[in-house]
């Protein structure tokens, strides 16, 4: 019934399509897919607690839109978390791009491309010879989406039945990132997100099966970057080009060590991280500033919501 009684302001024809999402903060969420218009119109729900009757408002300033031809709701940052009796979900969207995006809410947290070996078998199984290039192949539709699978439709007339594994499987990793989303406050834990999706110096992300060592190893690395400010020094690339000693002189940590006390390495300027690419995903916005904010901060909500 949603999409025949909501029509979006200028536009001529209903919502194609309504689900329900999540806020990266597990506020409910309500989209509407505007296919006429191809965008995503995402609107916070309220909850209302009077008298234990819960009660949805909906608040016109509490929404948003992104470019999209077609989305989904899927279960991947979050899988085993709820909201209320439903699950937790995340917004999957293709762009008129023809580019897949993963959201938490408004936050976008990467993209998403086929696998390589993928598209050598599609290469190999079309037919004619100028329609063989990749580029000819474009990801036309999303559908059926249940937890972290979803249907993807090709312009060659093809359905693949994909996987969107990227959360750890590991349950430690993963009740840590739950704790750390109920306790930190909503601009940690946006800038904890964007460090997990655009960290990529782990054996953990190019592999299908990754162990349970390499996936905790993922994790600690993330916490370890919340507290300290990286630059391009410590980018893979450099690295190899330099010896050990170099890369120690030239670090900031050592042009700073005069002027800090012994706890000087929690920062209190703004953080910063690099963005990389990786084989699965690659990040899509810059990070936010945390400004007005001391990594020291940060710390002490880590550590209480991981105590608590």
């Amino acid at each position: 019934s949603f999409p025949r009684i909501w029509q979006a302001k200028g536009s001529h024809m209903a919502a194609s399509k309504v689900f329900l999402a999540a806020d990266d903060d597990a506020a409910p969420v309500i989209c509407f897919l505007l296919q006429e218009q191809k965008r995503l119109l995402s609107i916070r729900l309220q909850i209302v607690d009077i008298n234990d009757d819960i009660l949805l408002d909906v608040k016109p300033d509490m929404s948003w839109s992104i470019s999209a031809i077609a989305a989904e709701a899927v279960a991947v940052t979050r899988p085993r978390a709820k909201v209320g009796l439903l699950p937790f979900a995340d917004i999957l969207v293709l762009d008129s791009e023809n580019t897949i995006f993963l959201y938490s809410g408004k936050q976008c947290l990467c993209k998403y491309v086929l696998p390589s070996l993928i598209c050598k078998q599609l290469e190999e199984n079309t037919p004619t010879p100028e329609s063989r290039s990749l580029h000819n192949v474009k990801i036309m539709g999303l559908a059926d989406a249940v937890g972290m699978r979803i249907n993807v439709a090709l312009s060659n007339g093809q359905m693949l039945r994909c996987a969107l594994q990227r959360s750890p499987s590991c349950s430690l990793a993963n009740d840590c990132i739950t704790a750390m989303a109920e306790g930190l406050s909503s601009t940690f834990y946006n800038y904890f997100l964007q460090l997990l999706w655009g960290y990529c110096d782990s054996t953990y992300l190019p592999n299908a099966d990754p162990s349970v060592d390499s996936e905790w190893e993922l994790f600690k690395c993330v916490i370890t970057q919340l507290f300290t400010k990286r630059t391009s020094a410590l980018h893979q690339d450099s690295l190899s080009s330099q010896s050990s000693w170099n890369f120690l002189v030239n670090s900031e940590f050592h042009k700073g060590y005069s002027d800090r006390n012994f706890f000087g390495v929690i920062s209190t300027e703004g953080l910063v991280v690099r963005t990389e690419t990786h084989p699965v995903s690659l990040s899509r916005e810059d990070v936010h500033s945390l400004q007005g904010f001391s990594s020291s901060e940060c710390l002490i909500q880590c550590l209480d919501s991981l105590h608590a």
